[in-house]
C-alpha cells in the first residue's frame, strides 16, 4: 500500500515490523519512534488497496484522522480506518501496535458502510472492546499453532466480533436518533462531499435542498463531534491541504487552490490553515516539494 512518510524532527529513527497471515487477514506487529504516515487521493488512485486496517495500541500514543473524525489512541485503545479513503496516522510518542489488515468487502458485508465508524476509538477496558482485544492478542500469539482446517472458523469469528464491536459504537452514537433521521444525516453528508468545493455550499443551501429548516438541520448535527458548518470547513481545509501537496499541482497558485476548494477569502483561508496545521499553506507546500526530491 502506497503511503507518504514523514517526521517532525531530525536525527536517527528506529522501528521494527513483522507480519503473519490468517487466510486473507494479516497480523502485523509494528514498533517505531515518532513519525507520521498519510495516504492521499493521488496514492489511492495509483494503488487500489481495498482493506480496513485495525490498530490496537500496545504502547505510546497515536492520532488517526479520516474524514471529519480524529481518534487519539493510548495503550489499549482500538480504531479502524479505510485504505480506500485519505487518512493520516500520527505517532506522537514512540509506540507499538498490533495492526490487523482486513478485507474491506468482508467488513462492509457485516456493517453496511464505514462512513461513521472509521477513526472512532473503542476502549479495551471493558465490554466489546475488551473481548476484541483479548481475541486479537490470543490469535496473534497462537497463529502458528492454528490448524489449516480451523483457520476459516477463527477468521470468521474474529471478523464477526470486530464488526459487532464497531457496530455497537454506531448504535451508541445514534441511539438518540430515529432511523429516518440517521438516514437523512447520511444523505446530507453525501451531498456535502459531492458539493464540497462549491463556494456557495452552506447550511442554508443544504436545508433548502433537503426541504428542511436550518434549525432542524442544526439539531440533527448538534450532538455530534462537529456541527455541519464545522464539518464543511474542516473538509475544505483537508482538501486544500491535499491539493497543495499533490505533485501535479505544484505550479498552481495558493489562491487558485483555495478558490477551487470553496474558499472565497484567501487571507481567511491562510489564517484558518495555520490555526489548524501549525504552518501556512506556503510552508506546507514547500515541505511537500522538498519531500519529492
Amino acid at each position: 500500500m502506497e503511503l507518504a512518510f514523514g517526521r517532525s524532527e531530525s536525527g536517527s529513527f528506529s522501528g521494527a515490523f513483522s507480519s503473519k497471515d490468517l487466510l486473507d487477514t494479516r497480523f502485523s506487529r509494528v514498533a517505531a519512534d515518532r513519525h507520521y504516515v498519510s495516504r492521499e487521493r493521488a496514492a489511492i488512485s495509483r494503488d487500489a488497496s481495498e482493506h480496513v486496517l485495525l490498530s490496537m495500541l500496545l504502547e505510546g500514543e497515536v492520532t488517526i484522522s479520516q474524514g471529519d473524525r480524529e481518534a487519539r489512541l493510548v495503550k489499549g485503545d482500538i480504531a479502524i480506518y479505510d485504505t480506500t479513503q485519505p487518512h493520516r496516522f500520527v505517532v506522537t510518542q514512540p509506540f507499538a501496535q498490533v495492526l490487523v489488515r482486513l478485507r474491506r468487502s468482508e467488513v462492509i458485508e457485516r456493517v453496511g458502510h464505514l462512513n461513521d465508524l472509521t477513526a472512532r476509538k473503542l476502549s479495551s477496558s471493558r465490554g466489546m472492546g475488551l473481548l476484541i482485544s483479548n481475541l486479537l492478542h490470543d490469535v496473534d500469539y497462537q497463529l502458528d499453532h492454528i490448524s489449516a482446517g480451523a483457520m476459516r472458523v477463527v477468521n470468521t469469528s474474529m471478523l464477526d466480533l470486530i464488526c459487532s464491536g464497531f457496530g455497537e459504537i454506531r448504535t451508541e452514537s445514534h441511539a438518540h436518533l430515529r432511523e429516518h433521521q440517521y438516514r437523512l444525516m447520511m444523505r446530507i453528508l453525501a451531498f456535502v462531499d459531492q458539493h464540497l468545493c462549491d463556494s456557495e455550499l452552506n447550511c442554508a443551501v443544504v436545508a433548502t435542498h433537503f426541504r428542511i429548516s436550518e434549525r432542524y438541520l442544526r439539531k440533527l448535527f448538534s450532538e455530534g463531534e462537529r456541527s455541519l458548518s464545522e464539518r464543511i470547513w474542516h473538509q475544505r481545509l483537508e482538501e486544500a491541504k491535499r491539493r497543495l501537496s499533490a505533485q501535479g499541482a505544484f505550479n498552481k497558485s495558493i489562491t487558485s487552490v483555495a478558490f477551487e476548494c470553496g474558499f472565497k477569502d484567501t487571507a481567511h483561508f491562510s489564517r484558518a490553515f495555520k490555526d489548524k496545521y501549525g504552518m501556512t499553506p506556503r510552508e506546507h507546500r514547500q515541505r511537500a516539494v522538498a519531500s519529492q526530491h
